[in-house]
């Protein structure tokens, strides 16, 4: 990790400003880091967001003649929320400590530009990566500050390749922060990303990066974020859709929010005597805590209406998934009685009923088969299905589009198998694998092909490009590729979709955990 000690100053012409952040060094490669930078200012709660130029703090201590010396060796604090060990999901061993940041409402809108040592000095401007976590849209799961997320491997990776390029990871508000108390702005979170992206456009010049080269991704609720971003106007020419899309949560009526927010308020007054704007933001997190709000959606908005039928407003697009994405709601289904699942099905009345619960095993009288068919009927509905319905839309439209399939188990617990989440251990690659030369392999095929996509390259060439298990990277051709996931069940639910939501309703709803 870095050296606390080793800075570096950058004169950032656009800021006016000079930076000192993090000089980091690894494998004989020199990249710098620029931590916390205010990129917005959140003048009140719920408050939209309003972009500057190098921050408050920074601009306290600008000098007579003009000049800002801008402090970016530490990371900024997050938006306050629930703490989530992400050592439990990603089944990261405890020799690994646990990690907790600071946290403030008022603070949270900052971004860490990774960048190579020579960038600014380099004869072309790099391309830019934008990063966006995830965390069911109320926790940074993980965010800027983590290990999981140091962005200085795959930037060395970049150079190595003799393709680098410039990486920026965010901070953003969340859970009630970003979704407000009704009255006044709406979807927050996603005003604070458009305001990140406007930033990174008009200053990443001054850190050697084009701004005219921007891949917008993010895993998870970061490519639920990213997917919305493309509907809405970005910079972005490209987009990367890792593990998460609308059609996992799409926007949702006004009504399904105001429910949260009023037992939120509810419980504020029963505990404190205060409301949303006025209770303490401790309070807040406290409730959210108490009432177990696990995920927040996206409000629907005049601006996102027919997202389904739209194209995404970018050149170029990778997605994909990992093998076993509900390990989310394994717990939950696990505590559902086989009874429950069962009738959880005959919400649906379709002719196709019968042919849906025999696809996957959903029958009474076999409770393990029928949970793990639940959960593979979730796998498929939330992430496998829109995978392959957004990949075929881009190539009915003669786009290029890239997909992916993560099969590679967790590196520690294989027989958690190639879960939601295991694909960061392996594209930001901050953990020792130097035992397992099969994960490393994956890691080092996943960052290479994320490079080449950022750098405009065709990061495969096949249907499908398939990471895992032990260590294969391959392109395959429409027959192999049909091996890799469940294609008649997908194909099943894209026919069915518009009526199966009663069935992922009672299946999902309270079940979610993002600490499993």
């Amino acid at each position: 990790m870095a050296d606390p000690n080793s800075t570096v100053s950058l004169s950032h012409p656009s800021l006016d400003a000079s930076l000192t952040g993090v000089k980091i060094v690894r494998d004989g490669i020199e990249v710098n880091q620029y931590r916390g930078l205010q990129y917005a200012r959140i003048a009140r709660r719920f408050a939209k967001p309003e972009i500057v130029g190098v921050g408050d703090a920074a601009e306290r201590n600008r000098t007579k003649d003009g000049r800002v010396e801008v402090d970016a060796t530490a990371f900024g604090p997050q938006c306050p929320q629930v703490h989530v060990d992400i050592r439990s999901l990603l089944c990261i061993p405890k020799h690994y400590p646990e990690e907790r940041f600071e946290q403030d409402e008022f603070r949270c809108l900052n971004l860490t530009v990774t960048t190579p040592a020579l960038a600014v000095e380099s004869a072309r401007k790099l391309p830019v990566m934008f990063w966006i976590h995830g965390g069911s849209q109320v926790t940074s799961f993980p965010g800027p500050a983590s290990r999981c997320s140091d962005t200085t491997r795959i930037v060395v990776d970049s150079v190595k390749l003799g393709k680098p390029m410039i990486v920026v990871t965010v901070n953003y508000r969340l859970s009630i922060f970003a979704f407000g108390d009704g009255k006044g702005e709406r979807n927050l979170a996603v005003q604070d990303l458009q305001g990140g992206m406007n930033w990174i456009y008009s200053h990443v010049g001054g850190f050697g990066g084009d701004k005219d080269n921007i891949t917008l991704g993010g895993e998870s609720a970061g490519g639920i974020y990213s997917h919305a971003l493309s509907f809405l106007g970005t910079p972005a020419k490209k987009l990367i859709l890792q593990s998460g899309t609308l059609p996992l949560a799409p926007p949702a009526p006004y009504r399904k929010g105001e429910a949260v927010r009023k037992s939120l308020e509810r419980f504020l007054q029963k505990e404190c005597g205060q409301d949303l704007q006025s209770a303490s933001a401790e309070a807040i997190v406290k409730g959210l805590e108490k009432l177990q709000v696990k995920n927040i959606s996206i409000e629907q908005t005049p601006e996102l209406e027919g997202w389904q039928t739209k194209m995404e407003d970018v050149e170029e697009l990778m997605i994909g998934d990992c093998d076993f994405e509900s390990i989310l709601w394994m717990e939950g289904i696990r505590g559902a009685s086989p009874k429950e699942v069962v009738g959880a099905f005959d919400k649906f009345s379709g002719e196709e009923l019968d042919l849906l619960k025999s696809l996957y095993c959903i029958e009474e009288t076999l409770p393990k088969a029928c949970k793990r068919g639940a959960l593979d009927f979730i796998n498929d509905f939330f992430f496998a299905e829109p995978v392959v319905s957004i990949a075929n839309r881009w190539r009915s439209e003669g786009k290029p589009v890239y997909q992916y399939a993560l099969d590679e188990p967790n590196p520690w617990q294989p027989s958690a198998g190639a879960h939601h989440g295991v694909d960061l251990l392996f594209l930001f690659g901050n953990y020792d694998f130097s035992k397992q030369p099969h994960i490393e392999k994956t890691a080092q095929e996943m960052r290479k092909r994320w490079i080449l996509f950022a750098n405009g390259e065709k990061p495969w060439n096949g249907l499908l490009c398939v990471f895992g298990p032990r260590g294969i990277c391959d392109d395959l051709t429409s027959d192999s590729a049909t091996n890799r996931r469940r294609w008649s069940h997908i194909q099943l639910i894209s026919k069915l979709r518009p009526k199966l939501g009663g069935t992922v309703a009672q299946l999902v709803t309270g079940r979610i955990n993002v600490a499993s």
